[in-house]
């Protein structure tokens, strides 16, 4: 491992941004080289689900499929020109054009390709700030040199033309990783708003209310059964922030296509459309995918999900204040681990297990296992020193004095996570530019 430079958050942006861009070029570089499996999109990071997320941007939800999609993503990529064309016509107005400004913006006005440039700056965007908040976020419950790493294996995740394209991951990582740093700085409301603005991205947004709610009540450690009452009636209204966005779009999902046509869902108790939409369009399901054609898929996935077990195990198995056994970040990030094992076990047993390489890039457990197990951070760095404990927080000045500007070996899972990630990404934007699984 490097020394620790004199400005980690720069060397991230300049190594995020370079990536990304490296990433786009390579991409349409391939495109004009591997003949496409789909030819209909002629624009080469126009892939599988961001055929819909285009489709809704430019005409809204026409189709009961689309339902599986959160708005947030869509309203964000159209609001830049939606906001150029009221400009351009209070200009108009402002100059005098005669008291006609034009009309306003429908929205089938805009180009597809508009809609792809918008997408492409706010997710290289978005990805370059989610990499400084996880490098924030990680310096908060670990020492600043395991928060540089897992940051900087971020930068290599396994979905190079994902976080790139018009699809929802970088901006819904954005929302995760900021709003987890505020709920583990205790403004419990500010990352409300945050998980809120993610679940008004991706559906699985509302799972992240049960990780403010632990954090809003054991925050500060293990209170009395009145306190802990107290904290949970406080943290409710937070909670219900979060997941607010999800509730209302499967309001106006239920008052669009359940008036006046009856659809299945429309009748059911609790009328969903996210579940029985995955379920008919998408075969989501209890163990639905665990058939012999999918094999490929869960070989493609199982870095991930190994990482994911091997980090999970080692975290719980680690022993505070024993260095041979301590874990590189603290207890208070339990309700993230634990959250992050849950989700990987929905994906495995109910999901398109291939989505483990892209939804990781909104989980900071998984960073973190990567750079657990690419280091031991148990073991003095070269150079001498004393093992860096278990990080338990504390002041800025105190943690600063855990940063080791020594050299660290990799160990032989880092050394194959970093193979893996360089070449399965390279391949991935190959297989990307020709519209070929896995999607």
């Amino acid at each position: 491992m490097l020394h620790a430079p004199s400005s980690p958050v720069r060397l991230l942006v300049v190594l995020s941004l370079a990536h990304s861009l490296l990433t786009l070029a390579l991409i349409h570089l391939v495109s004009l080289f591997v003949p496409a499996f789909d030819a209909s999109h002629a624009r080469p990071t126009v892939r599988w689900d961001a055929v819909h997320f285009l489709g809704i941007a430019r005409a809204g939800y026409g189709f009961e499929q689309q339902l599986a999609f959160q708005p947030g993503f869509f309203a964000l990529v159209r609001a830049p020109w939606v906001f150029v064309e009221h400009a351009r016509r209070l200009l108009s107005w402002a100059v005098g054009a005669g008291g006609h400004v034009g009309r306003h913006t429908a929205l089938g006005d805009l180009a597809e390709g508009q809609l792809v440039l918008s997408a492409t700056i706010i997710n290289v965007l978005a990805r370059t700030a989610a990499t400084v908040q996880l490098y924030r976020l990680t310096k908060r419950v670990s020492a600043p040199p395991f928060a540089l790493t897992a940051a900087l294996l971020y930068i290599l995740a396994p979905c190079p033309a994902v976080l790139v394209s018009p699809y929802t991951e970088p901006t819904y990582a954005l929302c995760v990783m900021t709003g987890y740093g505020l709920a583990l700085d205790g403004r419990v409301w500010a990352a409300a708003l945050a998980l809120g603005a993610g679940t008004s991205v991706r559906s699985t947004g509302v799972f992240n209310a049960a990780v403010l709610a632990w954090l809003a009540v054991f925050a500060c450690g293990r209170p009395s059964l009145r306190t802990a009452v107290e904290r949970a009636a406080a943290a409710a209204g937070p909670c219900l922030v979060v997941v607010a966005p999800f509730v209302l779009f499967q309001t106006y999902a239920y008052a669009s296509f359940c008036r006046p046509s009856t659809r299945p869902w429309c009748a059911a108790r609790v009328p969903v459309a996210y579940s029985f939409v995955q379920r008919e369009y998408w075969n989501v399901g209890w163990l639905h995918y665990w058939t012999l054609s999918q094999l490929p898929n869960f070989l493609i996935a199982a870095p991930v999900l190994a990482l994911s077990a091997l980090g999970v195990l080692r975290y719980f198995r680690a022993r505070p204040g024993t260095p041979a056994r301590a874990h590189p970040v603290s207890r208070a990030a339990a309700p993230l681990v634990l959250h992050h094992a849950a989700m990987t076990a929905l994906v495995l047993t109910t999901s398109h297990v291939q989505i483990a390489l892209r939804v990781c890039a909104a989980d900071p457990t998984v960073w973190w296992s990567a750079a657990a197990l690419a280091f031991d951070w148990s073991a003095p760095p070269a150079g001498g020193g004393e093992p860096e404990a278990e990080h338990t927080g504390g002041s800025a000045d105190e943690r600063k004095g855990q940063v080791r500007q020594a050299s660290r070996q990799m160990t032989r899972i880092g050394k194959a996570w970093v193979a893996w990630a360089v070449v399965w990404g390279a391949s991935s934007v190959v297989l990307w530019a020709g519209h070929y699984p896995p999607a």
